[in-house]
């Protein structure tokens, strides 16, 4: 059973220069992706000491979430079997440190709560803690980030719960004990003690219940317990939602071996057992915890803020005081409540003017709108921070959104004017259809029906680009419309050019039709030319009509009449040249 993806290392340590750098570029490659973004998160990560099977226990949790769902069921068919190899983050048996910094999976796994919510679930792997190689500092800030980034923090631990296994969470218990005073709530959700190669079944049981009963004796206070000890732990369980522990037996010896590559069947039959109990009880849908920051979700978007401005104040040369700790979360929490706010707006408005364009006060209405959207999710975002910080946040975000009114302005007014040539176009194409590729000419009182039907398509095309707002006067599309009334004096005039041009050429037709028929020898009597002439201009007329783009239901034309007229009034002439010929 294998898994597509790869460990990516999202935290660098150098330890030439004894610091740690955030790798931005792959952090952003899992968490920024379109699809992951916007939803809420699952982080679950490992910490502890160097050589613990940090990365072996995590890639337990990835061969569950990567199992089809009808395999993840009580018999642990998920697990596999035979020679299974053991894949995901890289890991390997020996004596020294493997992992540096922190990785994090690179393929985000969705899944989808009792609740019908989508999440997105996230696996981390940290650096061993307490090796040769590390400063006391260089594991402090690898379990603080651990444990102010994720839900669930696994504490790995070998064989036992020791007192300095509880000092290293000193730290997260004064920062739980000052923002429970300031807003009465616990900072962290989850922190599953796991103990590894646990040798004393026989006084508390492999598996969560055994656990349970051995952090209860290890949480224990107990009559003369120095102050210190007594305070954390009573503050332990104060700043987590839920405080666990997990009793693992030892893997098997094969495991120990060079040669073990991750085969399923050489493992211990009891630890494949606890590990059907271990990694359901986190990663089933029922158990998942989305990250919270004071009471809210966090999306991955926010993850990656939240990872940013850690890592600045985590990176000195002493562990940051309390103060700086909440400083640094209220500080991601408005940059990442503006950013929200900020694509909230960009989104927003990004869809009003996509290829449409509005009237502008309607634009500006739509500005209003957004922004004030915009302030409420940041407001509902802003729960750590105070009201000072608020409000300026508020200011800030006003301040850039209203720089941004111009650049939608713009856009609306690039939509607006390719409606604009467009609606124009239509209404050129259809008086091409009337006239196609010959000249306009059509009977003068049909010009204004296909004018009319001309303003209407292109109303029709404006009209298909641009949104209407009930109430607010669109004086685009009535300028819109009065551009077309010159072009309606326009089409008047060539339809006047072209049908005095199309008569002219009637007459000549007819005038040639005459001269033939007095060059008749014989000459034709009077009644046999009378008839001619008459079928002359029957011809000239039809000839004149033909010339027009369409029929006319109009009995009344100018300029047939005027044809007519020309014809008749020469008839008796010619008959006196018919005569005398």
């Amino acid at each position: 059973m294998s898994q597509s993806g790869e460990g990516l290392q999202v935290v660098v340590y150098s330890q030439e220069l004894g610091n740690f750098t955030l790798d931005e570029v792959m952090l952003s490659r899992i968490l920024l992706r379109e699809d992951v973004k916007d939803l809420p998160v699952v982080l679950v990560s490992v910490a502890g000491a160097y050589r613990g099977g940090k990365s072996f226990l995590l890639n337990f949790f990835l061969r569950y979430l990567t199992a089809p769902e009808q395999r993840r069921n009580e018999n642990g068919e998920w697990l596999g079997n035979g020679d299974d190899l053991l894949t995901g983050f890289s890991w390997r048996g020996g004596a020294d440190r493997h992992t540096t910094g922190m990785l994090m999976w690179s393929e985000p796994i969705f899944a989808t709560l009792p609740s019908g919510d989508k999440v997105v679930v996230l696996l981390m792997d940290t650096q061993g803690i307490f090796d040769s190689s590390s400063t006391v500092r260089d594991c402090s800030t690898i379990f603080a980030l651990s444990t102010l980034l994720s839900s669930v923090q696994i504490y790995n631990l070998k064989e036992n719960v020791k007192e300095d296994d509880l000092q290293h969470l000193q730290l997260f218990t004064e920062y739980g004990k000052q923002l429970k005073k300031d807003n009465g709530k616990k900072p962290f959700q989850v922190l599953e003690f796991v103990i590894r190669d646990w040798q004393y079944d026989y006084d508390y049981a492999y598996g969560q219940s055994g656990g349970e009963e051995l952090l209860a004796k290890r949480l224990e206070i107990t009559e003369g317990m120095a102050t210190e000890l007594r305070e954390l732990r009573q503050h332990i369980r104060s700043c987590f939602e839920r405080v666990t522990c997990f009793l693992m037996p030892h893997p098997g010896f094969e495991v120990r071996k060079k040669s073990f590559a991750g085969e399923i069947s050489k493992l211990d039959e009891e630890f494949k057992t606890a590990l059907k109990e271990l990694v359901p009880s986190i990663l089933a849908p029922a158990n998942l915890t989305p990250k919270l920051i004071n009471g809210g979700r966090v999306t991955a978007r926010d993850l990656f803020t939240y990872f940013k401005t850690y890592m600045t104040i985590f990176n000195s040369n002493t562990m940051p005081p309390i103060e700086s700790i909440m400083k640094a979360t209220s500080e991601a929490a408005l940059l990442a409540a503006m950013q929200v706010a900020r694509e909230l707006y960009e989104t927003r408005m990004a869809r009003v003017t996509a290829g449409l364009s509005l009237p502008r006060p309607a634009l500006q209405q739509e500005h209003v709108a957004a922004l004030q959207a915009a302030r409420a999710a940041c407001i509902d975002k802003n729960k750590m921070a105070s009201t000072k910080d608020v409000n300026e946040s508020l200011a800030r975000l006003t301040q850039e959104l209203e720089a941004l009114l111009p650049q939608y302005l713009l856009i609306n007014d690039g939509n607006l004017q390719k409606a604009l040539g467009e609606a124009k176009d239509a209404y050129e194409a259809s008086v091409r259809r009337v006239h196609g590729a010959d000249l306009l000419c059509v009977h003068p009182s049909d010009l204004q029906t296909i004018h009319n039907e001309a303003v209407a398509a292109a109303l029709r095309v404006f009209d298909a680009r641009r949104k209407q707002y009930p109430g607010i006067p669109d004086d685009n599309r009535t300028k819109l419309l009065e551009s077309f009334l010159p072009r309606l004096d326009e089409l008047n005039t060539l339809n006047n050019e072209h049908n005095r041009l199309f008569v002219a050429d009637a007459k000549l037709s007819f005038m040639g039709e005459v001269e033939r028929l007095l060059a008749r020898d014989p000459p034709l009597g009077p009644y046999e030319f009378r008839n001619e002439y008459n079928r002359a201009k029957n011809r000239a007329v039809a000839a004149f009509k033909r010339r027009r783009n369409m029929p006319s239901t109009y009995y009344a034309d100018v300029y047939e009449d005027d044809l007519l007229r020309s014809i008749e009034n020469r008839y008796y002439i010619i008959r006196e040249i018919n005569r005398n010929t």
